[in-house]
């Protein structure tokens, strides 16, 4: 009997943990989507662009959407392109922040690039009953 109870309790845990997964991986889409529409309205982006979005951490996971690439961009000497970089969400009470750097690559040669960071988009979430609630976002630049 308690055998069976251990097993059930287990079997909870790891539903949970599992639903919490793709609840970040929800989430990161989520911010995506919305950093996508706001370059998209700026003109910053044609709706035929491709966004690089680049993941800070190995541990970040991120569903495939059309128009946006997780690698790098192929770029001759000379050439740059924007990317953004995604940072781990930070937890902050019942609030979660999701933050992308903005970034221009720079090929100088063949074998070097560089990356010049000119600020950052901050999309903010409420935490309420285990699911996240958008409600705002912040951009600041150089």
């Amino acid at each position: 009997m308690f055998k069976n109870i251990t097993y059930v309790i287990f079997l909870c845990f790891c539903i949970s943990a599992k639903a919490q997964k793709l609840n970040k991986e929800d989430l990161y889409a989520d911010a995506i989507c919305r950093l996508h529409k706001i370059q998209l309205q700026a003109s910053y982006l044609n709706s035929s662009d491709t966004l690089y979005i680049i993941p800070n951490d190995r541990n970040i996971k991120i569903k495939k959407i059309n128009m946006i690439s997780n690698d790098f961009p192929q770029l001759k000497i000379g050439e740059s392109s924007p990317i953004y970089i995604l940072n781990t969400m930070e937890f902050h009470s019942k609030k979660v922040c999701v933050l992308f750097n903005i970034c221009q690559l720079i090929q100088e040669s063949n074998t070097k690039r560089r990356i010049v960071s000119s600020g950052c988009f901050i999309f903010y979430y409420k935490v309420k009953k285990g699911r996240y609630y958008y409600y705002s976002y912040k951009d600041y630049g150089i």
